[in-house]
């Protein structure tokens, strides 16, 4: 007979726990970005929320059963401890997926595209082929690559300024985790990555070009012309 009350005191834990879960992964939709096409995203919002209406069931059982409480204000503080583990779990959840997602930095609430000037080296007399030409974003723990994103390069837009050709380019900002690398790739150019100075979370100030880069500090020679350089700033 106690089991059988423990039961019923369970459905409405079900419930907490479906809605919950479905809470955190229509939240983690956005953090993840998962598709939309052919239904992806909604099932596995609906997926994730059944799990978590199953399992805060079973849960919720187990706790009951183990606390036994009697009728009355027993069954009270019994549900109350099951909803405080529960909110709990959910919590810890959320907060994991959250940190772990790559989730794109905003200002004033819209996400923002790094754009890049590439200046290449004074030895590079003609204009840069578009044919072959891209760009990726790097981001990286330690030195380890953990995810990119794909950007272009525009040779089409190249401009010649004392001598040296510039490239424009541009690639979405799509985490704040991790120390962030660009990569150009240009056809016939010899080409490295570049570490970012950038924050996780850039402020206004980062709408403005930054200084050309790389800037060895002294009493190191000044960055040679004969390799490329760059700036960048971040776009609303």
């Amino acid at each position: 007979m106690r089991w059988m009350v423990y039961f019923f005191l369970s459905l409405p834990m079900a419930v907490l726990g479906l809605l919950g879960a479905g809470f955190v992964a229509n939240a983690a939709v956005r953090w993840y970005r998962v598709s939309s096409f052919e239904g992806k995203s909604g099932f596995f919002v609906i997926g994730w929320a059944l799990a978590g209406g199953v399992v805060a069931f079973v849960a919720s059982l187990v706790i009951l059963g183990m606390l036994r409480p009697q009728e009355g204000a027993g069954y009270l503080r019994g549900l109350g401890v099951v909803t405080g583990v529960l909110a709990g779990v959910l919590g810890l959840v959320a907060w994991l997926s959250w940190a772990l997602a790559d989730i794109p930095p905003e200002i004033d609430g819209k996400t923002l595209t790094l754009e890049i000037e590439l200046k290449l080296p004074v030895t590079v007399k003609d204009a840069p082929a578009a044919n072959g030409a891209e760009l990726k974003l790097h981001s990286l723990t330690g030195n380890t690559l953990r995810v990119s994103e794909n950007g272009r390069m525009f040779p089409a837009k190249a401009r010649l300024e004392e001598g040296r050709w510039i490239v424009p380019g541009e690639v979405f900002l799509f985490t704040k985790r991790g120390q962030r690398m660009i990569a150009p790739v240009l056809p016939g150019v010899e080409l490295t990555g570049f570490l970012v100075s950038i924050p996780g979370r850039p402020g206004r100030e980062f709408l403005e070009w930054s200084d050309w880069k790389p800037r060895p500090q002294a009493p190191n020679p000044p960055w040679p012309e004969t390799k490329a350089s760059y700036r960048f700033r971040v776009r609303m």
